[in-house]
């Protein structure tokens, strides 16, 4: 049945679980960045802590993409082919948005505005789980 694309290894379902733990860091940590922009705007240490720590997140996940990606064969890859586009793309939205909170850090920090930034940031990791969650059933990942 593998033959086929209709489960994974072992080893894709250890990426596949890296990726998707790495994909909910990233949403937490966007969201901790809007709750301390609401409180008081991100300036100076804490805030460049709460974006290093995303961006690094976001790097990880961006490897973990490209494990999982590198490791399927030809027919899983063709069946998941469209959501591992969407998640790219929705990666690099993220690492744009994150851009833009860097940006405004640099202007003074306006919490307003970096939360409205976390808060599509986070709108955009639901999108990323939700394709996902469509790609693992896409493979069949059988869970223990």
């Amino acid at each position: 049945m593998q033959g086929q694309g209709m489960g994974m290894t072992s080893r894709q379902q250890g990426h596949f679980r890296s990726w998707s733990d790495m994909g909910r860091q990233v949403r937490s940590e966007a969201g901790a960045l809007g709750e301390a922009a609401r409180k008081g705007g991100l300036r100076g240490e804490e805030g460049r802590k709460l974006l290093q720590s995303l961006s690094g997140h976001v790097r990880q996940m961006q490897e973990e993409h490209r494990h999982f990606a590198e490791s399927l064969n030809d027919a899983q890859r063709e069946r998941v082919r469209r959501h591992l586009q969407n998640m790219e793309r929705i990666r690099r939205r993220v690492e744009d948005r994150m851009q833009m909170v860097q940006q405004e850090m640099d202007r003074g920090g306006q919490g307003d505005r970096i939360a409205g930034h976390a808060r599509q940031m986070e709108q955009d990791m639901d999108a990323w789980q939700r394709e996902h969650r469509e790609m693992e059933s896409a493979l069949k990942l059988q869970r223990k």
